[in-house]
């Protein structure tokens, strides 16, 4: 089979800035500079998000009260005194398009005659894989305004409660956003293999507010996602030493850009982390950013894998926020025209982050780790040259421990959700092809995916599910 590999060196999550790699040669490789821009005078505008779940609504009166979205994700919290009786709170989660935005962004609306007599709390959650390629002093919440500019806000973090809090009169679209990321923030290379790391700055300033002429907006500008002309970094690391080592693997950084070459041999453990010292951005203070980076060395493909999804299981409303790590080996190949991957259950990897079952009768939270149903990991992955075109499908089973409360009252119980299963990949059947990435770009767009909870069909799912590398030489 002709070599397909040798064009997927990353994926999703640096896919839409920038080539994410440099070319395999045996010849010493220099990191290009980022282009820069010039800073513009006009603050930039996005499209508006697009929704991607259901909303969760709540009736707040005179005595206030909180509205915690399903997946756990944003609280409002409304003191007493802010809104008449009988008003109705919506969050509806939508896609994030903040310059730099991360995780979800949420809708949130209110009926039109109603008027915020005091401030509103939102308080966003973050995971923490949010803060990996990131750190907590450069997080940010952003809000939409009518004409797509997006306005800034420094939130009060908690690390404790892995919160970031802001107050608002207004409501609109909200998401959480970050200045500064090391993309990709996951990734895997294989022995003696390249990688090429980027600085993406999302610059936070002052710009003419366009819908309020003669003010000014905190906002990001156009073409304000990238590096600052004057930024000196020369401290890029693995695993705290400078310049890496021919053990951990060696970084060699020019500015805002690096190359990670991984070592001749895996080391132990496999996941390095690699690390640069940015010095002081705007009110940023100086802080260490890092990304973490597997090494292996085998014949296949791994991917990574991001699931929200909501359905109805034996009368029960389940929600959920997942993440897998799916590693496909190389199983046979057909003469040059197709090669076929067999997900291994037992290198694959996936950790629940939250999760919640809800009926009439009670309410069941996650009380433990969530583990693979044995036999719960099945898949399949085929390429195929003339023309470049792949399939992904397959399911992940699971069973999450949970602790249940009656509506009614009563004592709470422990059960064992078994069986739960979401579905993944390119389309329903093993073996649909969508077109090969592109050569050049290297870039591969957001795969169709689908989900299911014990076989009932009618559930929502987002997702971030892309090939982060392929090993087929």
């Amino acid at each position: 089979m002709r070599s397909v590999s040798k064009a997927i060196l990353a994926v999703t999550l640096c896919a839409g800035f920038v080539a994410c790699g440099p070319p395999t040669t045996n010849t010493p490789y220099t990191p290009k500079p980022i282009v820069l821009t010039e800073p513009t005078t006009k603050a930039a505008v996005t499209a508006v998000g697009t929704v991607i779940d259901d909303a969760t609504t709540a009736m707040i009166g005179a005595d206030g009260g909180t509205l915690t979205t399903l997946d756990g994700m944003l609280t409002i919290t409304v003191e007493p005194g802010t809104v008449p009786d009988g008003t109705l709170f919506s969050a509806q989660p939508i896609t994030n398009n903040a310059p730099g935005g991360f995780g979800t962004a949420f809708r949130l609306s209110k009926p039109a005659s109603v008027t915020f007599a005091k401030p509103v709390t939102l308080s966003f959650r973050f995971l923490p894989n949010d803060l990996v390629g990131t750190a907590p002093g450069y997080l940010r919440i952003g809000t939409q305004r009518a004409g797509g500019t997006w306005k800034l806000l420094t939130p009060t973090i908690d690390m404790a409660k892995q919160t970031m809090t802001v107050t608002t009169t207004t409501f609109s679209d909200w998401g959480p956003l970050s200045g500064l990321q090391l993309l990709p923030r996951f990734a895997e290379v294989r022995t003696k293999k390249k990688l090429q790391l980027y600085l993406k700055y999302c610059r936070g300033k002052e710009y003419p507010d366009p819908e309020n002429p003669g003010e000014t907006l905190s906002g990001i500008g156009i073409g304000e996602c990238n590096m600052t002309a004057n930024l000196a970094i020369t401290k890029w690391s693995v695993n705290g030493v400078e310049g890496g080592n021919p053990t951990l693997g060696t970084v060699v950084g020019n500015g805002g850009t690096a190359v990670f070459t991984a070592p001749e041999n895996v080391p132990s453990p496999d996941t390095v982390s690699v690390s640069v010292e940015v010095p002081q951005l705007d009110t940023f203070d100086k802080q260490v950013v890092l990304t973490n980076i597997r090494v292996v060395n085998f014949d296949g493909y791994i991917g990574n894998l991001r699931v929200r999804a909501k359905g109805t299981s034996s009368g029960e409303t389940i929600t959920m926020t997942a993440f897998a790590k799916l590693k496909f080996q190389k199983m046979k190949s057909n003469g040059d025209t197709e090669t076929r991957f067999s997900l291994l259950g037992d290198e694959s990897e996936v950790s629940v982050a939250e999760w919640r079952a809800e009926s009439s009768g009670r309410t069941c939270v996650k009380s433990g780790a969530a583990t693979v149903f044995p036999g719960g990991f099945m898949g399949d992955l085929a390429t195929t040259t003339n023309p470049d075109t792949y399939g992904v499908a397959g399911t992940v089973t699971l069973q999450v421990p949970a602790l249940c409360t009656p509506r009614s009252g009563g004592s709470m119980s422990m059960r064992s959700y078994d069986g739960l299963a979401f579905v993944f990949g390119t389309g329903l059947t093993i073996g649909s092809k969508r077109p090969m990435p592109d050569r050049e770009l290297l870039l591969v767009d957001g795969l169709g995916l689908n989900a299911t909870f014990g076989g009932n069909d009618g559930v929502v799912v987002t997702q971030d599910w892309g090939l982060v590398r392929s090993f087929d030489e």
